[in-house]
């Protein structure tokens, strides 16, 4: 099994996307570790759009990387609303990507994710549940990395409250900004 990390984000009624991606992504993944979701403002061309929620989420697979990607995480978002064309920074009810997967490098997929440590919205929920985490290409855990860039920090990333999902037969309490 190899183990992905699974960046989860929405800014279009989040704490219902959030909670429906990660039902169905229970039906086809194991689940083995969530971080909590944080509220982060619209980067880049998506400035002026309503805030992001973001997520981390690690799950065990016996699918390829590509398989992964398209097969689960695209289907997934189209499900919930994705527009096949739509535009990189466009506001989105659904955001699943592929940030890690095993320590494979799989340069046509972006993975791992090339700006792992340029956006706190992606390092710090991967940090919550993986600090000791070596990045694919680097030689130092995710935690030493961060800690060796003074510029990175947790601001920008604010916690929030308890949400819950069903996973499985079980509950799994995850906490998300509402």
């Amino acid at each position: 099994m190899t183990k992905a990390y699974i960046g989860v984000g929405s800014n279009i009624q989040p704490e219902r996307f959030i909670v429906m991606a990660l039902e169905r992504l229970c039906q086809s993944l194991k689940i083995v570790s969530t971080s909590p979701f944080y509220r982060t403002k619209a980067v880049g061309t998506a400035l002026g759009q309503e805030d992001f929620i973001n997520g981390m989420i690690a799950v065990e697979t016996n699918l390829s990387a590509h398989q992964l990607k398209y097969d689960i995480l695209r289907e997934i978002e189209y499900e919930l609303g994705r527009l096949k064309d739509m535009p990189k920074h466009a506001p989105r009810n659904m955001d699943l990507d592929l940030v890690l997967f095993g320590d494979e490098i799989v340069e046509d997929l972006n993975v791992p994710e090339p700006e792992i440590l340029d956006r706190p919205y992606v390092y710090v929920p991967l940090l919550d549940i993986a600090p000791e985490l070596i990045i694919p290409g680097q030689t130092k855990t995710l935690v030493e990395l961060l800690n060796a860039n003074n510029s990175i920090s947790r601001r920008n990333c604010i916690k929030g409250k308890t949400l819950s999902y069903l996973s499985g037969t079980s509950h799994k309490v995850h906490e998300l900004i509402i």
